[in-house]
């Protein structure tokens, strides 16, 4: 409701019979009062009558849909308590010419809005504080009311659907340290439940609040709990590795043993590592210390043929004794090696199992500190939301004379037409209200001051009671048809009717603008894009022997109050603005324009959180799932989730990301070679299964050109080692075993075998010689068992090898691009 006194207006209740009357609006003076904060159309129902008393008194009173600008304090979301202002003021008169007075007071007011209120939903009105203060603006002071309109939000759905489910999840990532590693794939458990938790946020990400200034401490929240569930995946995989590979591994370190199975063991309440009482009783001592951990099939053929050089045995019963003697040393060995690589594993799985349990119990401990962190954080900012921050800083010719002005308003206020009327143009930058990459479309909001001179329009200060400037509304005389030449859609900003005359003639008419422009944009860089957008002004039809333009402020000037008036904290940033007086040609006429560059850039922040990490992460897990073991691990399933839930994300996501018909930002590249990385990974981790798994290749020897090309080259290359390479061995015909088939080994029955051990005609006994023919057939087979050990062992290193030479070559290729990125955002902070 505005009411303010027209001098002059008045009658006499007795004569007219009535106090008040109701009139049409257009027909009195109003003054132009505006919400300086507004944003666009208005859009509420016409109320086109005012009530004017018999005093001269007018009450005006209509609804108003006040879309309006207010920076918002997200920090705390979804427990947050906003203040926005709506500030009620002149636009063109000074405090001088219309003084604001509050009608009402801040309690009334609140009482009267709780009362008639009609929404119900996510906000709630808390308070309304008024401040009367005055704008000093150019040197003059204007009038104004602002009012603070304090809200407050319900929490219950954020709580339900974000927090809620958020919890649940991080509590089955905790629990799930307790699923056994030997006999339950936790890593697959662990990347669907992140891929679960990445699909639930993603979904939900249009109920985040957005802004490109401030990150809100829910989304951190959110990704310090995703930061969690990546690192624990990772800590499975290294656990996952040492237990699947700890045969493959020499006997841990004495130190580590010490210090993880002694005094890491006690805090996660497993028993300390104790010496064991057991004694070892040797049959007889061994001429010499045989490494058990590097006999090969050679050496188990070969001891029979260096005992037996030494002295030929007279005594059949004696040779017999000899050969069981080289058979049991030869099996004992086999044995003692196969032992001590059970007790390497039993070491070094109590390593891991110490390990895991003590990073559950540090997991469970950085969760509880952070929730609880978290939840401090906004009960407190809750309960300070009385704590508010006020904006500071906001404080005659007659009718008759001018009516024959007001009838040239159709004619250039020139009294020589052959002098051009000369406009001064200057604007702020009050908002930049979106950005369109698809459409290439650049939407703000500019506070347009537009001078220029009417001479027909002059008085003497001294023969009107030293009046030196008045206010006439604007359709009644002559304006500049000044227009954008980059505006492509309707103006829907508020009007300002009125313009400011001075007694030299010298009129300013100050105006709001939305400004609907097209711009050519580059989102090659994005989210680290920096955008130049053009302003031009001129006159659409009047040439340059007509009007002329020219800057009412430097440029540096309008930058420096764009910047200082800027309301909107939105996704961009004004860098700068610049600009130059040009003529514009076109056929035989010319024109006078002034160009202005709004170079703005983009705040990555939102961008960064919602698609740079979470991509990073997954792109960590895909580099390290290499580190899991490919004879005991399904990796291919673990990659294949890995990549759809990939895709998934990226489906979400590409509502984020800028499209245009001439142009893929790099971070699309970035995503798609992602991707591709991940299938070539997928498909190399096919092959390495294949090569290990494949029954084919367990009885073949590794052709030689792969043992140059593979063993040698590129595994010196990659620096693989492993402990030793053993040649295939060749058995001797007399211990090779025979089957029907032929196609694998088996233990020779008695009457085949009575060729490989003659003896002299003197009778033995028949025991003896079965033992020594049963205990010859048992070393047949484990030779051959041998055998195929190393050779699968071959096929092993084969396919570890071209494992190795992936990964480096998927770690280079990904570093390379985080290089890309982490080097335009160094770029885009140096521009700050």
């Amino acid at each position: 409701m505005e009411e303010w006194d027209i001098a002059g207006l008045n009658w006499d209740e007795e004569e007219c019979g009535t106090k008040k009357v109701s009139v049409l609006r257009e027909k009195v003076w109003i003054p132009d009062i505006h919400i300086a904060e507004f944003m666009d159309e208005d859009k509420s129902p016409k109320a086109p009558y005012v009530y004017l008393l018999n005093t001269g008194h007018v009450y005006d009173s209509r609804p108003i849909r006040v879309v309006s600008s207010c920076r918002l304090g997200i920090y705390t979301f979804p427990f947050d308590v906003q203040n926005c202002t709506l500030t009620f003021e002149s636009y063109l008169h000074i405090a001088s010419d219309i003084t604001m007075i509050q009608g009402a007071t801040a309690a009334n007011i609140l009482k009267e809005s709780r009362k008639v209120i009609q929404t119900n939903g996510e906000w709630e009105l808390a308070d309304i504080k008024v401040v009367p203060s005055t704008l000093v603006l150019d040197e003059e002071t204007f009038s104004e009311i602002a009012y603070y309109i304090i809200l407050r939000r319900r929490p219950i759905l954020y709580v339900v659907n974000l927090l809620v489910p958020s919890c649940f999840l991080l509590t089955l990532d905790m629990f799930s340290f307790l699923l056994p590693l030997q006999s339950v794939d936790r890593c697959s458990f662990k990347m669907t439940l992140i891929l679960g938790y990445q699909v639930f946020l993603l979904i939900m990400n249009d109920l985040l609040p957005v802004t490109g200034e401030i990150i809100p401490i829910i989304n951190v929240f959110f990704s310090i709990s995703l930061a969690l569930m990546v690192a624990s995946l990772l800590e499975t995989i290294f656990i996952s590795n040492i237990q699947s590979s700890s045969s493959q591994y020499s006997m841990a370190p004495n130190w580590l043993s010490v210090f993880v199975l002694r005094y890491l063991a006690v805090p996660v309440c497993i028993p300390p590592k104790k010496k064991s009482n057991r004694i070892t009783v040797s049959l007889h001592p061994p001429a010499k210390v045989i490494k058990t951990s590097i006999i090969s099939a050679k050496e188990l053929q070969g001891k029979s043929d260096k005992t037996s050089s030494v002295e030929t045995p007279q005594d059949p019963a004696l040779d017999e004794l000899r050969k069981l003697r080289n058979d049991l040393t030869a099996i004992r060995l086999q044995m003692e090696r196969r032992l001590e690589g059970t007790k390497n594993s039993k070491e070094w799985y109590m390593i891991g199992i110490v390990i895991d349990r003590l990073l559950f119990g540090m997991y469970i401990i950085f969760v509880s500190v952070s929730c609880i962190t978290i939840l401090c954080i906004w009960l407190v900012m809750s309960l300070c939301y009385t704590k508010l921050s006020c904006k500071e800083g906001h404080g005659g010719p007659t009718h008759e004379s001018m009516q024959a002005v007001f009838d040239l308003q159709s004619f250039r206020p020139a009294v020589n037409l052959s002098n051009p009327t000369i406009a001064n143009i200057s604007f702020t930058l009050y908002a930049v209200l979106g950005v369109n990459e698809k459409t290439q479309i650049l939407t703000t909001f500019l506070w347009l001051r537009l001078y220029w001179n009417h001479e027909f329009l002059v008085w003497d200060p001294d023969e009107c009671d030293g009046i030196t400037r008045i206010s006439l509304p604007v359709k009644q005389l002559w304006s500049p048809d000044i227009i954008i030449y980059e505006f492509v859609d309707d103006d829907v900003s508020q009007a300002c009717p009125y313009v400011y005359i001075n007694h030299t003639g010298h009129i300013r008419w100050d105006r709001m603008l939305r400004l609907v422009s097209a711009c050519n944009l580059e989102i090659f860089s994005f989210p680290f894009d920096v955008q130049n957008c053009t302003f031009t002004f001129g006159s659409y039809m009047h040439t340059i022997r007509d009007v002329r333009v020219s800057p009412a402020l430097t440029f540096k000037e309008m930058s420096g109050n764009s910047k200082r008036y800027l309301e909107a904290s939105g996704e961009w940033e004004l860098v700068d603005i610049l600009g130059e007086t040009s003529i514009l040609k076109f056929g035989i006429d010319e024109w006078d324009i002034i160009t202005f560059w709004v170079v703005i850039k983009r705040r990555p922040v939102l961008y960064v959180v919602n698609l740079l990490i979470p991509s990073s992460f997954l792109m960590l897990i895909d580099i390290l799932s290499f580190y899991l073991p490919p004879h005991s691990v399904d990796r291919a399933s673990f990659k294949m989730t890995l990549i759809l839930g990939y895709t998934v994300f990226l489906l979400i996501m590409n509502d984020l990301l800028p499209s245009t018909a001439n142009g893929t930002p790099i971070i699309g590249i970035y995503f798609s070679v992602c991707l591709a990385l991940m299938v070539i990974s997928l498909l190399e981790t096919v092959i390495i299964t294949n090569v290990l798994h494949h029954n084919s290749m367990k009885f073949q020897e590794v052709p030689h050109w792969v043992r140059v090309v593979v063993l040698k080259h590129i595994a010196n290359l990659i620096c693989y080692h492993w402990q030793e390479d053993i040649p295939p061995p060749s058995i001797p015909q007399k211990d090779k075993p025979e089957s029907s088939n032929g196609s694998g080994p088996s233990i020779q029955p008695v009457s085949q075998t009575t060729d490989q051990h003659p003896t002299s005609n003197v009778a033995t006994q028949p025991e003896l010689q079965q033992i020594c023919q049963y205990l010859s057939d048992l070393r047949a087979h484990l030779t051959s068992l041998q055998k195929e050990s190393e050779l699968q062992d071959q096929w092993c290193h084969v396919g570890y090898v071209l494992d190795f030479l992936l990964f480096r070559i998927y770690l280079l290729l990904i570093s390379c691009y985080a290089l890309v990125i982490i080097s335009m955002w160094c770029i885009w902070i140096s521009q700050s």
